[in-house]
C-alpha cells in the first residue's frame, strides 16, 4: 500500500483502476491516527514503518519507484515530426521531448541543447548557426595592391548594380571616352582559369570589347580591346572578380596581357559596407628592354581608372537610394575624396606629389612626353644646321686652298720663266 502512494499522480490518472483499487487508494491517504490518536497535518511527518520499508526494498524491480528526470516542455506544433522522443497525444497542448539540461542556463546566456536534439526545437530555441570566415585572399601575394578602401554600399549592391548590370560597365567605358563598347552576357557555369600560377574555378563569365582612344604620339590613337570579366560569389561574406585585358594593333601588344583582381569583403559591423582591395599585374609572355616603363605606365593607369570606377560607383548607389544622405566619406582615403569636391582637390595634390618623386600619372606622363618631344624635335632641327654650316665652311675652306695652291703654281710657273730668261741673256 505504501508503494502505490509514492506512485507519480501521472501514473494514477492514466492506469485503470476499478472500485477495489480506489477503495485501498482512499484508505492510503486517509490521515493515520495511530500512536497518538492525532489527526495528522498534511506537514507532519509520518512514523517510520519498518515493515513497509522492507517490502520496498524487497521490490527493488517496480520502475514505478524510480525518479523521473526533468523533462522540457513546448508547444507540439514545433516539435519534428519524426521525432522518437515526441509523445503522441493530440489533446494535450504541451508535449515532453528530451530531458532538459542539467545547468539552468543563466540571464542573457542562451541554453547549450545536444546537437541531436537540435532539430526538435522551436525556431526561438533553436542554437544560432555561425558561418566561418573565408581564408585571406592571395591578391597581395600575386597582385601589385593599387587600391585599398571602404566603400559605403552592401556586398549585394555591388553584384547586383555594379558588375551584373551591364548598363553600369557600358556607361562607366564611355564616360572615360572609350567606343563601341559591347557586352556580352553572362555565362552562368563553372570557368577554370589560371591568371599565373595559381587555378581558379569562377562562377560566371563574360566578354566586354571596345576601342581604347589614346593621345600619345607613339603608336596608333585607336587600339581595340578585348576584356574577360570572371567573378566568384560566396553570399554575404565575399566577391572575387578577375578581369584579363588583351589589346591589338598596338606596340608590343603580343608581349603581355593585363591582370587585374578585385576583392570585396562584407564589413563585420555594417551591412552597408564592404571592404574594396584592388589590384593588378602584367603576365608577360616576351621580354623587352621597356618593360620597366610600360609595367610603370599601366599601373598609374590602372589607378586612375580604378579611381573612377570607385566614383561611379558611389555615385550609382548615391542614384539608387536618394532618400539616403549622399555618401562621401572623406575620411577614408583617395578612393572617397575622388568622391567629392574636396577629394578633387586632394587628388590634384597626391598628383603633385606623385609629380615631384617621379611617379606620374598617364595625364601628367604624357604632357611631359609631348614636351620632350618638342624640345627633342628643337635639338635635332638646330643639330641639322649646326651640321649645314660646318659642311659649307669645310667646302668654303677647301675651294680657299684649291684657289691658293693655283696662285702658288702661278707664281712659280713666272718665276722659273725669268730664270731662264736671265741664263739664255748671259
Amino acid at each position: 500500500m505504501m508503494a502505490t502512494s509514492m506512485l507519480p499522480i501521472t501514473t494514477l490518472l492514466k492506469a485503470p483502476m476499478d472500485a477495489k483499487d480506489v477503495a485501498d487508494t482512499k484508505d492510503s491517504v486517509r490521515p493515520s491516527t495511530s500512536a497518538t490518536d492525532i489527526p495528522m497535518s498534511p506537514t507532519s511527518t509520518p512514523p517510520i514503518d519498518t515493515t513497509s520499508n522492507q517490502d520496498e526494498a524487497s521490490s527493488q524491480q517496480d520502475t514505478s519507484l524510480t525518479a523521473l528526470a526533468r523533462t522540457f516542455s513546448v508547444p507540439a506544433p514545433h516539435l519534428a515530426p519524426n521525432s522518437p522522443t515526441v509523445i503522441n497525444d493530440v489533446g494535450a497542448p504541451f508535449s515532453r521531448t528530451v530531458s532538459a539540461p542539467a545547468s539552468v542556463p543563466q540571464e542573457g546566456h542562451p541554453p547549450h541543447f545536444p546537437p541531436q536534439h537540435a532539430s526538435s526545437l522551436p525556431p526561438q530555441c533553436a542554437p544560432p548557426s555561425k558561418t566561418s570566415p573565408l581564408p585571406r585572399d592571395p591578391i597581395e601575394d600575386e597582385f601589385d595592391v593599387v587600391v585599398d578602401e571602404t566603400l559605403p554600399m552592401g556586398l549585394q549592391f555591388v553584384l547586383d548594380t555594379l558588375w551584373r548590370d551591364d548598363q553600369f560597365t557600358i556607361e562607366g567605358l564611355k564616360k572615360v571616352g572609350e567606343t563601341n563598347v559591347t557586352v556580352s552576357q553572362w555565362a552562368d557555369k563553372p570557368v577554370a582559369y589560371t591568371a599565373f600560377n595559381r587555378p581558379e574555378t569562377f562562377q560566371s563569365e563574360r566578354r566586354v570589347t571596345f576601342v581604347h582612344n589614346k593621345k600619345n604620339f607613339i603608336g596608333p590613337s585607336a587600339i581595340p580591346t578585348t576584356q574577360i570579366h570572371r567573378y566568384t560569389y560566396t553570399p554575404g561574406q565575399r566577391l572575387v572578380v578577375s578581369v584579363t585585358s588583351s589589346v591589338h594593333d598596338a606596340p608590343f601588344c603580343d608581349y603581355f596581357r593585363a591582370e587585374s583582381r578585385w576583392v570585396f569583403d562584407a564589413s563585420l559591423s555594417s551591412a552597408h559596407e564592404c571592404s574594396l582591395v584592388s589590384g593588378m599585374r602584367l603576365n608577360w609572355a616576351k621580354s623587352t628592354f621597356l618593360k620597366g616603363q610600360i609595367e610603370g605606365f599601366a599601373k598609374s593607369e590602372s589607378k586612375s581608372v580604378m579611381l573612377k570606377w570607385v566614383k561611379q560607383a558611389i555615385d550609382a548607389y548615391n542614384s539608387a537610394y536618394p532618400s539616403e544622405k549622399p555618401v562621401h566619406r572623406q575620411d577614408q582615403g583617395p578612393v572617397a575624396a575622388a568622391a567629392s569636391e574636396d577629394g578633387r582637390k586632394k587628388d590634384q595634390d597626391a598628383v603633385a606629389t606623385m609629380t615631384t618623386t617621379k611617379k606620374l600619372n598617364p595625364d601628367t606622363s604624357l604632357l611631359l612626353l609631348r614636351q620632350l618631344n618638342v624640345v627633342g624635335v628643337v635639338v635635332l632641327v638646330v643639330l641639322l644646321l649646326q651640321l649645314m654650316v660646318t659642311l659649307y665652311n669645310l667646302r668654303t675652306t677647301t675651294n680657299e686652298s684649291v684657289r691658293l695652291q693655283k696662285q702658288h703654281q702661278v707664281l712659280l710657273s713666272q718665276i722659273m720663266d725669268k730664270m731662264k730668261c736671265v741664263k739664255s741673256s748671259e
